[in-house]
């Protein structure tokens, strides 16, 4: 089983990952409000876990990052075989990043908290999302940041991020076989990448 150490070190060396990946793949006039926006939550970011409970999957400091880029690692093989040159390296790595940029909650408030409950930490329930933050589903409320940002998405990417959670959301059930390629190939990686992690033990 593979360990997880959620040290500063770990989170720091994520993010500055993530920012490498930036300037070498997105080649379009994206790249600066992208950079800024990073930049603006670079400490919320490198530390927002994936999600709040232990067996889900990257429950832990810095998870979120890590879990994006554990998706970059993967949508690139599904694209190879699902859409072979169709998508840029920057498309898919903007998907990658931002499939789920919303955990990281509002401009001004974090969607998880830590868990303030002994007995729900003993069970595993490490945070709790932030009850003075509005109720939007996670897909919208990365593309209400994105746009705040003024970081602009083709549809295709709009729609993968939209649509990342394929049928494993019911309120997606009108796209059924309807989906765009790159919200196949996006949820694909992201189902394989949680697959993992959730067999990854932690510290």
């Amino acid at each position: 089983m593979k360990k997880i150490d959620a040290t500063p070190e770990f989170m720091e060396k994520n993010f500055n990952r993530t920012i490498e990946l930036i300037n070498d793949a997105v080649k379009s006039d994206r790249k600066e409000n992208i950079l800024k926006f990073f930049e603006s939550f670079k400490e919320r970011y490198a530390t927002c876990p994936a999600t709040q409970k232990r067996e889900y999957y990257s429950a832990f400091p810095g998870g979120l990052c890590f879990h994006n880029l554990h998706v970059l690692q993967w949508i690139g093989r599904f694209s190879f075989l699902m859409a072979p040159n169709e998508f840029s390296n920057e498309t898919l790595l903007l998907v990658s990043l931002f499939h789920e940029i919303g955990k990281m909650g509002t401009e001004d408030q974090e969607y998880f908290i830590p868990q303030s409950s002994d007995w729900h930490r003993k069970q595993g329930m490490l945070y709790e999302i932030n009850p003075d933050i509005g109720f939007v589903k996670i897909p919208q409320r990365s593309l209400m940041l994105l746009q705040g940002a003024s970081i602009k998405l083709d549809k295709e990417e709009y729609m993968a991020i939209l649509l990342h959670e394929g049928q494993n959301d019911e309120t997606n059930r009108h796209y059924a076989h309807k989906e765009n390629k790159l919200a196949t190939i996006l949820h694909f990686a992201d189902s394989w990448a949680i697959k993992q992690e959730r067999e990854y033990d932690y510290l």
